[in-house]
């Protein structure tokens, strides 16, 4: 918040700034794009003040959207399959002045969204996106660079001023919901150590999927050591991810069970989180618990969106079935024992094991 607040100040021409009374922005991502949002959507929050920021987000994301600080309303209804109910909620957003569009997808979807919301007449608001539309569009297209370093240029571009949006502070989750059961590991019957291990679906691209017989070996490994295995994951990975629970009885599958907030609340409290870059690995980040990251070599060496402010390892072969289980397992011994016998500073050293 802080570094949002210095540069709150350099606000330039052609974005309102502190004087908006109504912002709108879309982010119609899964949870992983919103965890890596949160930091853009805070410094929203500080450079409009006074305005009422309008999210327009994915049905699955309302929950967690709705409690989020940085905005005051959640629109979930564009993807409704009543033509008319979406084309009224199209109507009520063009008609409703915003003073600034921020498109913080940059996709398709969002392009034919910012048309829609030009009025027959006059002007349509200003906008900041990568595509055509947008009225400053000179912003980085997704998958250029880091999720984070775009969506900084982004807001740069817009008129913000910024060098670097803030790290996320999670905290607000707790604030929110206070200390309830659910959230602690007992309400899924989890105990003692554990380790957050991300499965992905079958039907990930070839290189991304971490195959069933990797992670069944990597959890007897845990087993072995006294730590519970969690599976987390997005709903398509629950067919995978009951399949490891078969194979690994101690293992906890939380696939599709754990919400948001819970996952939060898990991951603060973890041994380490293992698996391709998803949700649960940013929030593990976020919350400052080691992250063992899986990655391609080709990914390892472009511009990747690395966990936020955790100590982090990233593995990475030309497919990640190519990663073996024993290795993983083996760095991570030898980390924990590095970790034991001379402590992790504020900055830790981060490393890519790999080709």
């Amino acid at each position: 918040m802080q570094q949002a607040l210095r540069h709150h100040s350099s606000i330039r021409a052609g974005n309102p700034g502190a004087s908006a009374a109504s912002i709108l922005v879309f982010r119609h991502s899964d949870l992983r794009g919103f965890i890596l949002a949160l930091g853009a959507l805070e410094t929203l929050r500080v450079a409009h003040p006074r305005a009422r920021i309008c999210l327009v987000a994915r049905p699955d994301m309302e929950p967690f959207a709705t409690l989020c600080p940085y905005v005051d309303d959640v629109i979930v209804d564009l993807e409704h399959d009543d033509k008319r109910r979406r084309g009224a909620r199209i109507t009520a957003l063009r008609r409703s002045n915003f003073d600034f569009v921020y498109d913080l997808d940059g996709d398709v979807r969002s392009e034919t969204l910012l048309r829609a919301l030009k009025p027959r007449f006059g002007p349509a608001p200003p906008s900041s996106g990568p595509t055509p539309s947008a009225t400053f569009s000179s912003a980085p297209k997704p998958g250029s660079v880091g999720e984070i370093q775009r969506l900084s240029d982004q807001l740069t571009l817009a008129g913000l001023g910024l060098t670097r949006i803030p790290v996320p502070d999670l905290d607000w989750v707790r604030h929110k919901l206070g200390d309830p059961p659910r959230l602690s590991p007992e309400y899924f019957g989890i105990s003692g150590r554990f380790a957050l291990i991300s499965v992905n679906s079958e039907s990930s691209p070839s290189e991304l999927h971490w195959p069933q017989t990797s992670i069944v070996s990597l959890c007897h490994h845990l087993v072995r050591a006294g730590i519970t295995p969690v599976l987390t994951g997005e709903r398509d990975a629950g067919a995978l991810a009951q399949s490891v629970e078969m194979s690994v009885r101690e293992a906890k599958n939380l696939v599709a069970r754990a919400d948001a907030s819970q996952l939060i609340a898990l991951s603060s409290l973890a041994e380490v989180s293992i698996g391709p870059d998803s949700a649960s690995i940013q929030i593990a980040g976020l919350c400052g618990t080691p992250c063992l990251v899986l990655s391609t070599t080709q990914a390892a060496r472009a511009s990747l969106d690395i966990p936020y402010t955790s100590a982090f390892i990233t593995v990475h072969g030309k497919k990640i079935a190519d990663i073996q289980a024993e290795a993983l397992w083996q760095t991570l011994t030898c980390w924990q024992q590095a970790a034991i016998a001379s402590p992790l500073e504020e900055s830790p050293v981060n490393r890519h094991i790999g080709p």
